[in-house]
């Protein structure tokens, strides 16, 4: 995008508003994220321990933990109370694979072994391919024995961290075992979800064939994940779906304005309750982007790349499809209904309308993601007006202005006085800081204009006086 786009400069007063908001209601608090993570790894750590004292299979087929989801990305918003976390699971050396993409599920696959010998606990004999829901059932009837090995309080058991007692149980949720964790520090609760999902990681010589698109990055890894496509079939439980974290991860990085923006419009999601649009799918849609667009536009000011990434929102919903980065002929949204996605739709619009009609009034932006006192604070810190100024439209091509303004005053003190007005307005303008000092720069034609009436004004009271 071309350095002169007439658009570019139009949304600069939203710019420290729409930090502002990061700054209050996306971004985490750094202690807590620490806090947590040392809470996290704490427990984690002994359940794959414990994992591995009670399998044979787990043992020999571990690999690492991979901190994947929003979390690690740099995309969560709200508390970091929310964790993703994959168990990279390799089948052993002596075994080939082949991965076989599903036509009819575009972004699956089937993963095919030329032997089960020690991994038959999770291979159809049948088809000799890995399926869902042995390794799924293995891998529950693992974690239930592992969290034997703790002290069971109730339905839960306890875990020592840090010589701090945390109560945990698990639940189960499609192919995740999320670990409940529930404490205290200092008196204050603490509560924490960590998925688990064993998957099963390949380097690229596997990388799948067909529609797939091709890997352009550096990381070599992938994933497949025990997660079901939402389809009618008998042959389901083998399709694995495909997982490309580290590569999407590598994609967004370096791109100055991807991350606040994709978090910006996660937040206005949330509010919206669009709640079908999950985060991966708003994640998909700037991956595409960030491939379209020249690195020089994630640049630009946040404001700026929010508002055209809102429109790009837009525009998917309007059609009805947000293309898998990775094989396009799989729609995202294909099983939410038009009518839904047309009110989301229309949701959006409304609100991309209404940043374009108060570009002289930043508040407005943030009134769909900061409460009354947030918005006060906001005020405060940028010293906003509760209202925008008005256009001040004055014409010195001439003295006309002077004229008008002479034939409406009966004295000299009435022109002195509007003198004062317009010297204060000045005067203000350029004093208020932050938000305001964004905006003045789009109203500075207007202050030249009263500046030179200013001059006419002087000029005049100089010569009555005289």
């Amino acid at each position: 995008m071309d350095d002169d786009t007439p658009n570019k400069k139009k949304y600069n007063g939203y710019e420290n508003v729409l930090l502002f908001v990061n700054k209050k209601i996306i971004t985490l608090c750094d202690d807590e994220v620490k806090r947590n993570n040392v809470i996290l790894r704490g427990i984690v750590e002994q359940v794959i321990a414990a994992l591995k004292k009670n399998s044979e299979l787990f043992r020999t087929i571990y690999n690492e933990l991979f901190y994947g989801g929003s979390f690690y990305d740099g995309l969560k918003v709200g508390k970091p109370e929310e964790f993703d976390l994959d168990l990279l699971l390799c089948l052993p050396s002596s075994i080939q694979a082949t991965l076989i993409p599903v036509p009819e599920v575009p972004g699956f696959v089937k993963c095919m072994v030329n032997d089960s010998k020690g991994i038959s606990e999770i291979v159809d004999d049948t088809s000799s391919c890995l399926t869902t829901t042995k390794v799924l059932s293995w891998m529950e009837g693992l974690i239930t024995k592992a969290m034997d090995e703790f002290e069971q309080s109730g339905t839960q058991h306890k875990i020592l961290v840090n010589n701090e007692t945390y109560l945990t149980h698990v639940s189960k949720s499609g192919p995740a075992f999320t670990l409940k964790i529930n404490g205290n520090i200092n008196s204050k609760p603490i509560q924490l979800d960590v998925d688990l999902v064993p998957c099963f990681v390949f380097d690229d010589s596997k990388w799948p064939s067909g529609n797939f698109e091709k890997n352009t990055t550096k990381e070599k890894k992938f994933f497949i994940v025990p997660k079901q496509p939402k389809i009618n079939s008998k042959n389901m439980k083998q399709y694995w779906r495909m997982s490309f974290q580290k590569q999407e991860r590598l994609i967004m990085s370096g791109n100055k304005n991807v991350k606040p923006a994709v978090k910006l419009i996660k937040k206005l999601r949330d509010k919206f309750q669009q709640n079908m649009i999950s985060s991966y799918f708003i994640k998909t849609m700037f991956l595409w982007e960030v491939k379209k667009r020249p690195k020089p536009f994630w640049e630009c000011s946040l404001s700026f790349v929010f508002v055209e990434m809102l429109q790009v929102y837009y525009d998917h919903l309007q059609r009805g499809e947000i293309p898998y980065y990775w094989n396009k002929k799989n729609n995202l949204i294909a099983n939410i209904s038009p009518i839904t996605l047309s009110n989301m739709a229309n949701r959006i619009k409304g609100y991309i309308d209404t940043i374009n009609k108060n570009v002289n009034n930043p508040i407005c932006i943030a009134k769909e993601y900061l409460n009354d006192e947030d918005i006060e604070e906001l005020r405060e810190e940028f010293q906003l007006p509760n209202k925008c100024k008005k256009n001040l439209k004055l014409n010195t091509s001439d003295d006309s202005s002077l004229q008008s303004l002479n034939g409406s005053s009966s004295n000299l003190e009435e022109i002195a006085s509007a003198m004062k007005l317009m010297s204060k307005e000045i005067s203000d303008l350029r004093s208020e800081n932050g938000i305001m000092r964004v905006a003045i720069v789009s109203m500075e034609a207007k202050l030249k204009d009263i500046e030179d009436v200013n001059r006419l004004l002087l000029k005049y009271l100089q010569q009555k006086c005289s």
